[in-house]
C-alpha cells in the first residue's frame, strides 16, 4: 500500500489524486507501524526488547534525517521535482516487499494459532544461531502459558483489564501526534510565511534533523535500563523545549534558534521510540497487533485535526502570522506536557516477559 500510494502521489495531476495517494500510503504506513512493533516485541528477549526495537528504528532515523536534504536537491530540479520525492520511497517500498519473505513468523503467534511445531522449529533455529555466538543459553524461567482469547481480538482490548491501557496510550498518542504532525505539516509554512526563505527554512530544519540519528543511537544504550514509561517522558522534554524555541525563533527571526529547535525536536522523536515498544508490550499476544493498531489509530486522530486547529487559529484571530505561529507552537508544547502526565498512569513493562506484562 505504501508503494502504491506514493506512486499515485508521484503521478497525480490534481489535488484529489494527490490526496487519494497520500491516503493510501498513510494506510500502509499505519499498518506497518502496528505490525513491525508487534513483531519486534514478540521475537526479542525481554531484557533487550527496547534496544532491539531501537536499532530497527535507526534506519528510520536515517531516512528522516536525509529526507530534507534530498528534498533540497530533488525539488528544485524542475517543475516536477516534487514528483521525484514521492517516486523514491515507492521504489524502496517495492524492494522491502521481497525482503519480508526472509523473516521468520512470530513463535508466540504460531502457538496461539495451533502451530506449535512451526514455532518450535523457528525457536530451535534461533537458539542454534545464538549458541554459535555465546556457546550456552541461560535457563528459561517457567511462565504460565497464554490461553487463546474466546472473543474477537478487538473485544479483548475493551475489557476491564485492557480498556484502561487503551485509554492511556491512545490519549498519549493523540497528544503526541498532534505535536508531531503540527511540526511536520506546518513548521516550514509558518517560518516561510513569517519571512524565512523556503530554502533557508528547509535547510535549517534539515540541519537540525540530524538529531534523529543522535537520538536513535543514544537511546540504544538505555532503552532497557530504565522503566519504559519514564524513558518516554524523558524524551518528551526536549520536544517541549523544541516547540518553545520555535516560538522564540519566530519573534527573533533567529536561524540559530530554529536549528536548535529542529535538532531537539528530531532528537526527541528518535529518542521516544520506546513509546512504540511500550504500546505493543502492554497487550497480550492474542490481541497485541489489534491493541497497537487501535491505540495508534485513535492517536492519529490528533494528527488529523491539526490542520483544522491551525486553520481556526489563523482565521479566528487578527494576530500576525508570527504571533499566531508562536501561539500554535506554545499550544503544541502544552499538549505534550499533558501527554507526559497521562503516561504516568500506565503499567510498568521494562525487562519483563510479555506473559508477565500482559497475561
Amino acid at each position: 500500500m505504501v508503494a502504491v500510494g506514493t506512486l499515485i502521489s508521484a503521478l497525480s495531476f490534481n489535488a484529489p489524486e494527490l490526496i487519494a495517494g497520500r491516503f493510501i500510503a498513510g494506510m500502509g504506513i499505519g499498518a506497518e507501524i502496528s505490525i513491525i512493533n508487534t513483531y519486534m516485541s514478540e521475537i526479542t528477549p525481554s531484557h533487550m526488547r527496547g534496544k532491539m526495537t531501537q536499532w530497527a528504528y535507526f534506519s528510520g532515523a536515517l531516512g528522516f534525517a536525509l529526507a530534507p536534504f534530498i528534498a533540497l536537491v530533488v525539488i528544485p530540479i524542475n517543475a516536477d521535482g516534487w514528483r521525484y520525492l514521492f517516486a523514491i520511497p515507492a521504489v524502496i517500498a517495492v524492494a522491502i516487499v521481497f525482503l519480508r519473505f526472509s523473516m521468520p513468523e512470530s513463535p508466540r503467534w504460531l502457538v496461539l494459532k495451533g502451530k506449535p511445531d512451526e514455532a518450535a522449529k523457528i525457536i530451535n533455529d534461533m537458539e542454534s544461531f545464538v549458541k554459535e555466538k555465546i556457546s550456552t543459553l541461560p535457563e528459561i524461567p517457567a511462565y504460565e502459558r497464554e490461553i487463546p482469547g474466546e472473543h474477537f481480538p478487538t473485544r479483548e482490548i475493551f475489557t476491564k483489564k485492557y480498556g484502561p491501557r487503551l485509554a492511556i496510550v491512545a490519549s498519549f498518542w493523540f497528544l503526541d501526534y498532534f505535536l508531531a504532525y503540527g511540526i511536520l505539516g506546518f513548521a516550514p509554512l509558518i517560518f516561510v510565511t513569517s519571512g524565512f526563505l523556503f530554502t533557508t527554512a528547509v535547510w535549517y530544519i534539515g540541519l537540525g534533523s540530524t538529531g534523529y540519528i543522535v537520538g536513535a543511537v543514544s537511546m540504544t544504550f538505555i532503552a532497557d535500563k530504565w522503566e519504559r514509561k519514564y524513558l518516554i517522558i524523558s524524551a518528551l522534554i526536549p520536544a517541549i523545549i523544541a516547540v518553545f524555541l520555535f516560538a522564540l525563533a519566530l519573534y527573533d527571526h533567529s536561524a540559530v534558534l530554529l536549528t536548535i529547535g529542529a535538532f531537539l525536536g528530531s532528537f526527541a522523536t528518535a529518542f521516544a521510540v520506546p513509546a512504540y515498544t511500550y504500546t505493543a508490550e502492554i497487550y497480550p499476544t492474542r490481541a497485541r497487533a489489534t491493541g497497537f493498531a487501535l491505540s495508534d489509530g485513535i492517536g492519529h486522530l490528533g494528527g488529523a485535526i491539526v490542520p483544522f486547529a491551525f486553520t481556526a487559529m489563523v482565521v479566528l484571530t487578527t494576530a500576525s502570522i508570527v504571533k499566531t505561529g508562536a501561539n500554535f507552537f506554545i499550544l503544541l508544547g502544552i499538549l505534550e506536557i499533558i501527554a507526559a502526565f497521562v503516561l504516568l498512569a500506565g503499567p510498568r513493562a521494562s525487562r519483563k516477559p510479555l506473559e508477565t506484562v500482559s497475561p
